[in-house]
């Protein structure tokens, strides 16, 4: 029966400190560069990052410009083609 726990306990020790390694790996991740003139439009504080409310205009523009994109393409394809 010894024998049995110690693997066992090992075993779930590792599992835990992996765990917990790759969620602090995943809380640590670098932002990623952002251009400059992203910067100028959406850095309102001028600290040269963006905080997360930038961050959430940034995206929420980004879904925007997309969905205008994707009703420009359904418009264009519901007009009848024309022959000449």
């Amino acid at each position: 029966m010894k024998k049995l726990i110690t693997p066992a306990l090992l075993g779930i020790l590792s599992i835990l400190a992996y765990s917990v390694s790759t969620a602090s790996a995943q809380e640590t991740q670098p932002e990623k560069p952002v251009s400059a003139a992203v910067l100028k439009k959406y850095d309102l504080n001028k600290d040269g990052k963006l905080d997360e409310a930038e961050r959430t205009t940034l995206q929420t523009d980004k879904k925007a410009a997309a969905a205008k994109k994707a009703k420009q393409k359904a418009d264009a394809d519901m007009k009848p083609d024309t022959v000449k």
